[in-house]
């Protein structure tokens, strides 16, 4: 029996694929043969760029003989990394090549992605008024701009989506979100005492 895999079409014959194995799942080498080979066939692909992590997952009881058992230390292997069908129209330079700017691409899109929600929501400058403007439109442009560490204009969003009250819907949420920021001095200086108090205001005090 052989253990798990998953994998995903990048490119045109170009998979990145991982697969997982134990003691009693199988090796994860064998995994990553077969998966590789019903996708590409029989001999049919290159490997590239492959690591193989290891992890203990503790003792596993094994009979040796009738109503004896003895523990059996059990870990699990995994293979990541990238299949290259010989059918593909890259070669393996050019697929290389290709998998080292996936990063690039990668920040690329989530950028694409940021810009393309705050104009949904009416922009990162939550100083500008906008039609769209709403506590909930407020809290996710705060939101997103935390998440991208810009915390002087997530701010400034947060104290908007606050100026509606406790009736929003996103007024906790605001609240908590802003006691962090000055809990663990988030484009702010650290103070426990503010922290505290937009806590309070979430009712988590």
């Amino acid at each position: 029996m052989l253990g798990g895999f998953s994998s995903q079409e990048v490119q045109p014959g170009l998979y990145e694929l991982s697969a997982t194995g134990s003691y009693f799942l199988g090796s994860a080498h064998a995994t990553w043969k077969q998966r590789a080979e019903q996708l590409c066939g029989k001999e049919q692909y290159k490997d590239i760029g492959v690591a193989e992590h290891f992890e203990s997952t503790g003792n596993t009881m094994m009979a040796i003989k009738p109503g004896l058992f003895v523990p059996v230390g059990n870990s699990k292997s995994t293979l990541i990394g990238y299949v290259l069908c010989n059918s593909s129209l890259m070669n393996k330079d050019e697929a290389v090549k290709y998998i080292q700017s996936l990063p690039e691409l990668h920040k690329k899109e989530l950028e694409d992605s940021f810009h393309k929600d705050m104009e949904n929501l009416g922009g990162s400058d939550c100083n500008v008024p906008s039609p769209k403007d709403t506590a909930e439109t407020y809290y996710q442009r705060g939101k997103l701009l935390m998440s991208l560490s810009q915390y002087k204009p997530a701010q400034a969003c947060l104290l908007k989506a606050v100026t509606y009250g406790p009736a929003a819907s996103v007024y906790r949420d605001a609240c908590t979100a802003l006691g962090e920021m000055f809990e663990l001095g988030f484009g702010v200086t650290a103070n426990i005492t503010t922290a505290k108090e937009w806590y309070a205001k979430a009712g988590l005090l």
